[in-house]
């Protein structure tokens, strides 16, 4: 009964029982659109994905800085230009961008690896200053070397040796390296300036981070001709210095911490 039945259906579609029936070939494999693909995988997702495979920007930054002048300003990036995904690292640690996968390293201070490339963003410097409470109770010191008989609340910046200040006679424009010591150190700046506050010692920070402090008469400026440059840079890798994303960035956080920071010539005049 099989072969009659197979013999009826050859007949009715008119092919003879002895023709080989056609081989059907398989279907091609179905391209996936790779976007497409991360949508499927993780739907909750889709968009920082998506985002990240555009235009992502890993940046790095000491915590003082980038918490208080530089995550505003990235803020004001993310809102202007829809496309952006950042990731900002925050630490007190020198980091490898390579290693570490970053695309811009905002430093207070100065680039010393020769594969880096660095963009000058903004003039600063760091400035010696205490208590008016601290000087009453321990006096003033009125020459460099006198540093060295006051408790100096220790900050090890991540580019300088702690315990030794480099400092530059504005008046004469030479560098003078003095050691000091104290028995108070950390590596936040803030903390710094905390103790400084509370009388503790005579520090060295930054001028835009105790700009309110000066201005309000909590801390007052010692030895003010002297203060160590500390500039604020963009770094970032050799092969990456033509790319457009990174350019894009680097200049709208120069233009935007340029205006919120407090111009070097008004800080001067707070001596």
């Amino acid at each position: 009964m099989h072969s009659s039945f197979i013999r009826r259906v050859f007949h009715t579609i008119k092919l003879k029982p002895n023709l080989p029936i056609p081989a059907i070939s398989p279907c091609p494999p179905r391209r996936v659109n790779p976007i497409r693909s991360y949508r499927y995988k993780s739907p909750d997702n889709y968009i920082p994905i998506l985002l990240r495979e555009k235009q992502n920007v890993r940046i790095s930054c000491n915590t003082y800085f980038g918490q208080h002048h530089l995550a505003p300003v990235l803020s004001l990036m993310e809102r202007q230009n829809p496309g952006f995904n950042i990731w900002l690292d925050l630490n007190n640690q020198q980091n490898d961008l390579i290693a570490d996968d970053i695309d811009i390293d905002i430093r207070i201070g100065s680039v010393k690896e020769p594969h880096l490339v660095a963009y000058k963003i903004a003039t600063s410097f760091r400035v010696l200053c205490a208590s008016p409470l601290y000087l009453k109770r321990h006096g003033t010191p009125l020459e460099l070397d006198e540093l060295r008989d006051h408790n100096c609340i220790l900050y090890r910046p991540r580019e300088e040796s702690m315990g030794l200040w480099r400092l530059t006679d504005s008046r004469s424009a030479t560098e003078s390296k003095v050691k000091v010591k104290g028995t108070l150190s950390t590596s936040h700046s803030d903390v710094v300036k905390t103790w400084a506050v509370k009388n503790h010692g005579i520090a060295l920070l930054p001028i835009w981070g105790i700009a309110p402090e000066l201005a309000s008469g909590v801390l007052v400026r010692v030895l003010p001709q002297y203060q160590q440059s500390a500039d604020i840079i963009a770094v970032i890798k050799n092969q990456e210095k033509k790319t457009h994303l990174i350019r894009t960035s680097v200049d709208f956080i120069k233009t935007h911490l340029q205006a919120s920071l407090p111009s070097v010539n008004s800080l001067h005049e707070q001596k």
